[in-house]
């Protein structure tokens, strides 16, 4: 790829994947700010990504706020490449406890949308190179090999020896960030010593937009509506799996032949979608909580993934990374350029970000040690919650607005330093 000359900028992004690629765009669609991203993988480069054929068959769930800071990207066509989800049903394995959601309780159209990660990943890319000239510059493929960092500036250094300069980096690279470790900025890792077996599931029958979370003795277990076709005729029998189990049970699984493996699903599942037909090729990720002490150093700001990597347990992990966007973008444009990073600045985007994001860190890992544990009493309480929530409007009014997302950015109106 032909790197662009120039090398000042007002925001370098470290990382090209959905939570980067948002953030540039909110960032260049101000007309406001002139931007670079560094990304080391070459398909992710947007002049690839917006080409290439769809082939990843993996999926993501966006909360229905997500779906409108989405549109507000110009991603306008999201109802016609993703699948509603009208219908939630949260369920354990062996026992009576359920709750179940339903969009038009809320006079909403769907609680959320779920999309391939390729398509998404193709229309941010779109939208990317539709920006003015010279707003969005990338370094693809590229790495940052050293960080320097004055009163006024960072400054990088990229592997193809290239120099960027400018006066913020945000760091959107993932759990995994070697530049995050660069700068100094720590993180708490906690290992669930779980792996999530994800592929897609057929069924013989609709899934009728209904998502399905299924807690197991091996792990929680998400069965999410998939619009098959977006191209063409939309059917409505594919269906995105996430099983979260031991990697010894999933090693288990995943050499299983098909008819054996639907077998073993069906059991652990049951027969609310009615019978699995076919299954696609399966994969497995290790699961851990990945969190950083600090959102924020001397002109760098950490977020999504690389601020806080979060079980799939409730699906959040990418809603709370885009309204790490949002809220950046907003403490980013509501400034004079000169105060844009400054400490007291980003140390506002982290006091904006503490409540939503501890919160849902907090809520996230209690789900993981609540239902994958067999203690008896245990059991009973969750069981018994399940049940209360169903049954209590005031609790599930709350439960549905912090699914749908909508309780992420309210203190950004309200938090003071």
């Amino acid at each position: 790829m032909q790197h662009t000359n120039q090398v000042q900028f007002d925001v370098i992004i470290a990382g090209g994947g959905a939570t980067g690629a948002s953030l540039a765009l909110s960032l260049a669609q101000s007309g406001q700010l002139k931007v670079a991203v560094v990304e080391g993988a070459a398909h992710l480069h947007p002049e690839f990504k917006s080409q290439r054929p769809h082939d990843d068959t993996r999926s993501i769930a966006l909360s229905a706020f997500s779906c409108e800071l989405l549109a507000k990207l110009g991603l306008t066509n999201l109802a016609d490449l993703s699948c509603p989800i009208e219908h939630i049903h949260v369920s354990d394995q062996g026992h009576l406890g359920q709750c179940t959601l339903h969009a038009k309780d809320y006079s909403l159209d769907a609680l959320g949308r779920v999309i391939g990660l390729d398509l998404l990943g193709a229309e941010l890319a779109r939208q990317c190179t539709a920006v003015a000239d010279g707003a969005i510059s990338w370094f693809c493929p590229d790495k940052i090999d050293v960080v320097e960092r004055s009163e006024q500036n960072v400054t990088l250094t990229l592997e193809s020896g290239t120099k960027l300069s400018g006066a913020l980096l945000v760091i959107a690279e993932g759990g995994q960030s070697v530049t995050r470790s660069q700068v100094g900025i720590e993180t708490k890792v906690q290992d669930y010593k779980q792996v999530g077996l994800v592929a897609n599931v057929e069924l013989q029958d609709s899934h009728k937009n209904w998502a399905y979370e299924r807690f197991t003795p091996q792990g929680p277990l998400a069965l999410l509506p998939v619009l098959q076709n977006p191209s063409g005729k939309q059917m409505q029998n594919l269906c995105s799996l996430v099983w979260t189990c031991s990697p010894e049970d999933s090693n288990a699984l995943i050499s299983l032949d098909e008819q054996a493996f639907l077998h073993a699903l069906q059991q652990a599942f049951g027969y609310r979608l009615g019978l699995f037909k076919s299954v696609s090729d399966r994969q497995s990720f290790p699961l851990s909580l990945v969190s950083a002490h600090q959102l924020i150093s001397h002109r760098v700001v950490v977020l999504g993934n690389a601020a806080q990597s979060l079980h799939p347990i409730a699906g959040q992990g990418f809603n709370l990374a885009l309204r790490d966007v949002a809220t950046l973008s907003q403490c980013l444009l509501d400034v004079p350029k000169q105060d844009r990073a400054s400490y007291r600045n980003l140390y506002r985007y982290q006091s904006y970000r503490h409540t939503d994001r501890s919160t849902l860190i907090t809520a996230t890992d209690s789900l993981v040690r609540i239902f994958s544990n067999s203690f008896f009493p245990l059991v009973i309480a969750r069981n018994l919650g399940l049940t209360l929530l169903n049954t209590n409007s005031v609790a599930k009014t709350a439960f549905a607005k912090q699914a749908m997302g909508f309780n992420g950015l309210m203190g950004i109106q309200n938090a003071e330093l």
